[in-house]
């Protein structure tokens, strides 16, 4: 038998994408703050549509009077990426766009072989490579 391979790791629907991690910064007051950092890195993320219910998609657009729709995705790395330093205020870019995380990962321990980490992100708006609105 061959070796067993985890589409937790891998498989078609990774995509590349650029994760802006988490930092500390010092501002110029001494006051510490978190940020994302200016320096991306590039890997791959498994990202799919997290679905809302009728009432609260109606809920979010009528908050902005529907003149912005925020798009809500999950994305997954595979289990080599070191996620430590992914929290609230980190960002990824993919297919053009920045996404913020929101939230903390939900993670999954049930065995071994299944264990990952999810995090929700929401679009922060339209962007190129080198994003200046992190």
């Amino acid at each position: 038998m061959g070796a067993l391979v985890s589409l937790l790791d891998g498989g078609a629907h990774y995509v590349p994408v650029t994760v802006y991690p988490q930092v500390v910064v010092t501002d110029e007051d001494g006051n510490t703050q978190t940020k994302a950092s200016d320096v991306g890195i590039d890997t791959v993320g498994r990202v799919q549509l997290i679905t809302m219910t009728g009432t609260s998609r109606r809920d979010a657009e009528q908050n902005d009077k529907g003149f912005y729709t925020e798009q809500d995705y999950r994305i997954r790395f595979p289990r080599s990426f070191d996620t430590s330093q992914l929290g609230p205020q980190a960002k990824v870019l993919w297919n053009g766009q920045l996404f913020s995380f929101f939230g903390f990962p939900q993670v999954y321990q049930s065995s071994r072989r299944t264990q990952h980490q999810e995090f929700s992100i929401k679009r922060g708006g339209s962007t190129s490579a080198g994003a200046t609105d992190r």
